[in-house]
């Protein structure tokens, strides 16, 4: 719920009586947004200060009670046209009201804001092109501690699936950087907001309870929220208490490859009939991609979430006002996957036919082939809170000092390092064929699949199944952040004429991130390799039939829809039982680093008013310095030697003697000028322009400074570490607008950006030893000389030139209760993907063209929306591949687009009742590698309903 004054000589009052429904609505203040922020406002630093535009009736005050959904669109425009800079919001009719089921499917509705979804869910977010990590996202003005792991996305990535979306009342999206804003945003600043016992007037409480229909498992699940606020002691104490629950029961269907091997080893006399790969102009490298494997695999799915809020403030007298809050939100996934498949090595394979981008279309392998059957999971559980103190005190009519302290802390539980697992067992000495013929899906023969007698048409039959890899890995992550901020306001003599206003503040920031791995690959996960022993007698093996999957994909029906399968906990227990006592699977902590990132910093900010060709005009010249000092250490395996399996001639075991600590420190100071300008050309046209700096930290796992062993099999050594010493990406940025505002609730704009962003961070390669122990290197157990890896680091790199083009309409039609909502982003960069080059180091991710389409109706009773996302393709992870072939290197995303609608029906004032329907046409999510016959992933999410009742006093 957002309040707002708004003066009665503008149309907003007009268009608010005419769409004001009850009292139990929606209250809009704009008083904050046309008017310098209050001292009392907890998040001040970061709203924007506008000069009214000009005196008349400027103390004329009009409280307006509005509500509906034309009306959160009103709102919105109103923080749009009247913000100094360019920034978009979101602005719910009431709390837990979001246009959307999710936060992060919300703000893709917004001019140049994509989405990553996770299980069809939206999860991380880019903006203008520039991934999560680029993104700051702060909440209430404060930065939230992440749980993320480097397996999800950047450890300053915020995940916004971690946050119940029933707790947030407002968002707002700063696409331009001020001196206020704190640093990190290079693609923007988000600022979540919360809701406040002050917002309201005196008593309000409001809930919904909804069940969420998932239409791939067939199943319902429960959702329910309620917020309580109340004001005490004539209005000068509040209190207000919020809480969530959601919970959904999925299934994702999915075809997956994963990663394309690229020249990898294949012996040339079994290519293209001894031809080898063929240079073309498509290929003038001659590149050999090979598949790595090709499964199908159903996830069954249970994701939780619990969340609520607490606020207290307090008046203590007419200028001092005291705020305390807290928030909290845990959230749970357990998983289980049943999947079977066939894993590829490039030095075994015959009969390699490739088409002219040198993919392989056709290609067959006997040895060392197997079909695969697994059991996996994927569990997540964190926990992210934060609390804070607030104090705002008007020293004076025009000075104001706005003090506010938090600590914020999130963890990812990594559950005795079992976070994640696979439990295999397969049937070797297979010879399996991969065939691509130019249908989405490709697909594979000579496996078992009898047509007849127990278990017909069950991939494996009743074949006898053998034990290989039985792994668990899991993260551990503890992220702490302290925070304190300062800020000055302090008014000039005019509110329209020369220095309007005048702000200084102070920032400290002291963030300790802790990201352990454990993992028992190499060790206890291989004890079992080889596919030399059979099952444990009388495990039971069973069957599972995923009913056909991914209908619709061209290559679907060649898919089989049964398979054997078990259950993998069991699995683990009965191969545990074989074991010399005191055997374990429990996996070790392989590595642990811990980033410890101190940050001073201190701005000034000043906002000039006047006339230009007489005018209205505003201008804010500002700028932020901040001092950066980070200390990693970081807890390595120390590594003994490396050895042979006597069960698994494709894999290397190593030993180590324990644990060693490194740690290294670094520092850097940034500078950061900003100035924006809004020209108020007419009364209904607004031109703005902006310039500024910005910088965004490297992710905390790239500033690790441990070495990991990623790969070690014959022939195949790669290894991975971190670098201390890489300083941040540091972008200068323009951008220019003009927007059109025709009546209070339709608006055109244009607007154009482009940002020059250095030291991007590229994964270097070379070719070298790593040392043991001892200091000595670490030799192949085969050859008995030094084992050579590849080493991939990451290092400071190319700079990149992103350039786009925005634009955006909302139009009402009349007084018949309908309108719509159109923009679309066009965005270039210098720096995209070569897929004829392999080695290509550097290309910008994330990058792509998107539009939305919104058609509303708001009137009387009803309010109704039909939203259509789309997003064009991009390229969604790049790393070179070692240089010895082995390894995915690119994950390019296939257009896509998402069509979702909501329905509301208001019986009176206070009860409504409510239908959504998300991913309506089904649509699936693909993936492909190089080029895009080079399939990845073909995933299903299903659609999505929810059915529920609303209750607002």
């Amino acid at each position: 719920m957002i309040r707002r004054r708004m003066r009665d000589t503008r149309a907003d009052v007009r268009s608010a009586l005419s769409y004001g429904r009850t009292a139990s609505a929606l209250q809009v203040n704009t008083s904050a947004l046309l008017a310098a922020p209050p001292a009392s406002d907890a998040v001040a630093p970061i709203q924007e200060t506008a000069v009214p535009e000009g005196p008349a009736n400027s103390s004329e005050i009009q409280e307006v009670v509005v509500t509906g959904l034309r009306n959160s669109l009103i709102s919105a425009e109103t923080i749009k046209r009247d913000s100094l800079g360019i920034v978009d919001a979101i602005a719910p009719q009431d709390i837990g009201k979001l246009p959307d089921a999710n936060l992060a499917e919300s703000l893709q509705r917004i001019t140049g804001v994509s989405i990553d979804r996770t299980n069809g869910e939206g999860a991380f977010v880019t903006v203008r092109g520039f991934g999560p990590e680029f993104n700051t996202v702060l909440v209430n003005g404060r930065q939230l501690a992440t749980p993320t792991d480097p397996s999800q996305a950047s450890g300053r990535a915020f995940s916004f699936d971690t946050l119940a979306s029933e707790l947030v009342s407002g968002v707002e999206v700063y696409k331009t950087s001020t001196a206020r804003l704190q640093s990190g945003g290079v693609g923007s600043t988000i600022n979540i907001k919360t809701a406040q016992p002050f917002d309201y007037d005196g008593f309000k409480f409001a809930s919904s309870a909804d069940a969420n229909y998932e239409e791939n498992s067939s199943k319902a699940a429960p959702d329910a929220s309620f917020l309580l606020s109340d004001r005490f002691d004539d209005g000068r104490f509040g209190v207000l208490v919020s809480g969530s629950y959601q919970l959904r029961k999925d299934r994702i269907n999915q075809a997956i490859t994963d990663g394309w091997i690229v020249n990898g080893g294949t012996p040339t006399a079994q290519i293209n009939g001894g031809a080898g790969v063929q240079l073309t102009p498509t290929n003038p490298q001659g590149n050999l991609f090979v598949p790595q494997d090709f499964d199908t695999r159903v996830l069954f799915e249970n994701r939780q979430r619990i969340g609520g809020t607490l606020v207290l403030q307090y008046q203590a007298s007419d200028a001092v006002k005291i705020t305390a809050d807290t928030l909290f939100s845990r959230f749970s996934d357990t998983t289980d996957a049943r999947s079977y498949g066939h894993w590829f090595t490039p030095s075994n394979l015959t009969d390699v036919v490739t088409d002219g981008n040198g993919t392989a279309i056709d290609m067959t392998q006997s040895l060392g082939q197997a079909t695969d059957f697994h059991d996996e999971k994927y569990d997540k559980q964190t926990y992210t809170g934060d609390a804070g103190l607030n104090l705002d005190w008007k020293v004076s009519d025009r000075v104001s000092l706005n003090l506010d302290g938090s600590y914020s802390r999130a963890r990812e539980f990594p559950n005795g390092g079992t976070e994640s697992e696979l439990a295999l067992l397969g049937i070797p000495n297979q010879t399996i064929s991969y065939h691509s013929d130019g249908s989405i899906l490709p697909y594979t023969t000579g496996f078992i699949d009898p047509a007849s007698g127990p278990n017909a048409g069950v991939v494996g039959g009743t074949s006898q199944l053998y034990e290989h890899v039985m792994l668990y890995r899991g993260y551990g992550v503890t992220d702490n952040i302290g925070q304190f901020r300062a800020d000055l306001d302090i008014k000039g003599d005019d509110p329209h004429q020369g220095l309007v206003d005048f702000r200084v503040g102070g920032y400290y920031s002291h963030d300790s991130k802790d990201t352990a791995l454990y993992s028992n690959d190499g060790g206890s996960g291989n004890q079992t390799s080889g596919y030399n022993i059979p099952s444990p007698a009388g495990f039971p093996i069973g069957t599972f039939n995923d009913g056909g999957i991914l209908s619709g994909l061209s290559g679907a029906n060649r898919l089989p829809t049964q398979w054997l399968t078990f259950n993998g906990p069991a699995l683990f227990n009965a191969i545990t039982q074989q074991q010399p006592p005191g055997f374990t699977f429990a996996p070790p902590k392989v590595s642990d680093s811990r980033v410890i990132e101190r940050v001073f910093g201190g701005y000034l900010e000043a906002t000039f008013g006047g006339s230009l060709l007489d005018r209205p005009f505003t201008g804010v010249l500002g700028v932020r310095v901040e001092d950066t000092q980070e200390t990693v250490n970081g807890l390595a395996t120390a590594f003994t030697k490396l050895t042979t399996l006597l069960n698994d001639a494709t894999q290397f075991g190593l030993q180590s003697s324990g644990t060693t600590t490194v740690s290294s420190s670094s520092s850097y100071t940034d500078v950061l000028p900003t100035m924006s300008v809004r020209w108020q050309l007419k009364d209904n046209l607004i031109t703005r322009f902006a310039a500024s700096q910005t910088m965004t930290r490297p992710t905390l796992e790239d500033l690790s400074p441990v070495f990991t062993l990623v790969t070690l099999r014959p022939g195949d050594f790669a290894a991975s570490s971190g670098n201390a010493q890489l300083k941040p990406f540091r972008s200068n940025n323009l951008d220019l607008s003009i927007e059109y505002y025709p009546s209070d609730s339709d608006y055109l704009s244009l607007g154009g950006f482009y940002k020059n962003v250095s030291n991007f961070i590229v994964l270097n390669q070379t070719t070298g030893t790593v040392k043991s122990s001892s200091g000595a290197p670490l030799t192949d157990p085969v050859t008995g000389i030094p084992a050579q890896f590849t080493i991939t680091a990451p290092a400071n790199g190319p700079t990149a030139v992103v350039e786009g083009v925005e634009a955006a309409v909302q139009h009402s039609f009349w007084d018949t209760g309908f309108g719509v909502q159109l923009n679309a982003t066009y965005v270039h960069s210098d720096q995209q993907l070569n897929p004829a080059d392999p080695n290509n180091k550097f290309a910008l991710t994330g990058l792509s063209n998107s539009a939305n389409g919104v058609l509303f109706y708001d009137k009387h009773s009803w309010e109704a929306r039909l939203a259509v996302n789309w997003r064009d393709h991009f390229l969604q992870y790049l790393s070179p591949p070692p240089l010895n072939g082995a390894g995915q290197a690119v994950t390019q995303v296939r257009a896509q687009y998402q069509l979702d609608t909501s329905v509301f029906y208001h019986f009176n004032k206070n009860f409504a009742v409510f239908a959504e329907g998300e991913n309506l046409t089904n649509t699936y999510l693909l993936k492909y590698a190089y080029y895009e016959n080079q399939f990845l992933d073909a995933e299903d999410s299903g659609r999505r309903f929810k059915l529920g009742v609303r209750a607002t006093f």
